[in-house]
């Protein structure tokens, strides 16, 4: 084979893989466990915009330290931006507003990550698309 027709099937391919990171789907329901329990629920469809919801699961406390598992109330994804395989948004919560980056690392497998406040360690949720 030619010296330039390498080139170019080497530049085709890298073309194709650099587009499919750039177009990673975020679309669909993502859950995500926390030592074998149900963490968070994450819902996002893509139409105009990126929007969705945010269901927690495990940070609900029985009053003595136990968590129940019961959901949170679903919040909106505020701000929600994609960056090639990451999305970037914001959740209010009772604790204030919390930067979160959902980074797609697999067919189906992503990961969630945020810190509480700054001086927090940060929390990281693997994600399965569930549909």
């Amino acid at each position: 084979m030619q010296p330039k027709l390498h080139v170019c099937l080497l530049a085709g391919l890298l073309l194709l893989a650099s587009a499919k990171a750039a177009g990673a789907s975020f679309t669909g329901v993502w859950e995500g466990s926390i030592d074998g329990r149900k963490a968070v629920t994450l819902r996002i469809a893509e139409d105009t915009a990126i929007h969705g919801t945010a269901i927690f699961y495990i940070i609900d406390d029985n009053g003595d330290g136990s968590h129940n598992g019961d959901a949170l109330p679903p919040l909106a994804l505020d701000q929600p931006a994609r960056d090639g395989t990451n999305l970037r948004f914001t959740l209010t919560t009772t604790s204030g507003r919390i930067v979160f980056v959902m980074k797609i690392t697999g067919d189906g497998r992503a990961e969630l990550r945020y810190r509480l406040n700054p001086d927090a360690p940060e929390i990281v949720i693997p994600l399965a698309a569930i549909r």
